[in-house]
């Protein structure tokens, strides 16, 4: 009698048994009362469901008895497995990224990833902000968030802003004469104070008035007549120095003075006409 071995379902396999190797070979004639064990083997990303026909059935082994002529059916299905949902959050006011599988967040902060799937997310801070951390699906700490997909996750990453201290710089002005001090948040003058954040730089600028001349900087680092750069590591104190200028001694003119030979005959001159005067009075 001839066994026919037929297969169905989504999947793919194969059966084996006396004189049956179905892959290729799936009938043969056999003697009559011949018993065929067969067994059935899925290839990776199927399952055997199970038998039919010849009063098999079940996943195990098929026994035929080849009392007559035998159709027997082994049904192999594709594996499905289920997928879930991975959800990427972002908190705090600060800024970052989250990469990982199928991740881009920034943009893309959701994927769907089938059952056991190990999805490692790295968290990445913009400029002027800081990873604070992760919490959901266990993971914890600033360093990598490792996700075993055996269910739907989330995950949030906190990303906070950098505070920066803020220091005070102070201006101050010593010396007989008087000038101005210019800079970020400075016009000393009348503004001789200004808070600003650790590290900024201040570039202070001094003018001399009228009269007065500029001796040189003191404090915060700072000397010589330059320009004066202070980055505000802590709160800063500098000092610009004016002088007053001397008064301006003005040369007295020289009076011409006579020579004495020229004095005495003026004298002479004077006394005649002195004498000549009182003569013509006495007439």
């Amino acid at each position: 009698f001839v066994l026919t071995v037929t297969k169905s379902g989504t999947g793919s396999g194969s059966v084996a048994g006396t004189g049956i190797s179905c892959g290729a070979d799936c009938s043969e004639t056999l003697a009559q009362n011949t018993v065929v064990v067969l067994t059935a083997a899925p290839v990776a990303g199927s399952t055997f469901a199970g038998w039919t026909g010849a009063g098999c059935s079940g996943t195990g082994t098929c026994s035929v008895t080849m009392s007559a002529a035998q159709t027997v059916n082994a049904q192999f299905d594709v594996v499905v497995v289920p997928t879930f949902l991975l959800t990427v959050t972002k908190s705090g006011a600060g800024t970052g990224t989250v990469t990982g599988t199928g991740i881009t967040c920034g943009a893309d902060c959701t994927e769907t990833l089938a059952q056991n799937t190990v999805v490692v997310l790295t968290a990445a801070s913009t400029a002027g902000s800081t990873f604070a951390g992760w919490t959901g699906a266990g993971c914890s700490g600033t360093s990598t968030c490792s996700v075993t997909m055996i269910a739907a996750q989330t995950v949030n990453a906190q990303f906070d802003v950098i505070v920066l201290p803020n220091f005070l710089l102070t201006v101050t002005k010593s010396g007989s004469g008087t000038g101005n001090v210019t800079g970020t948040g400075i016009t000393c003058g009348a503004d001789c104070t200004e808070t600003l954040l650790q590290n900024t730089v201040v570039q202070l600028t001094e003018a001399a008035t009228a009269g007065s001349i500029f001796v040189g900087w003191t404090g915060a680092g700072c000397s010589g007549t330059g320009t004066c750069s202070v980055t505000m590591s802590a709160a800063q104190t500098v000092n610009a120095q004016f002088d007053a200028l001397p008064p301006t001694v003005i040369a007295a003119t020289p009076v011409p003075t006579l020579h004495p030979a020229l004095i005495a005959l003026l004298t002479l001159l004077m006394a005649g006409m002195m004498l000549l005067t009182t003569g013509r009075r006495w007439r």
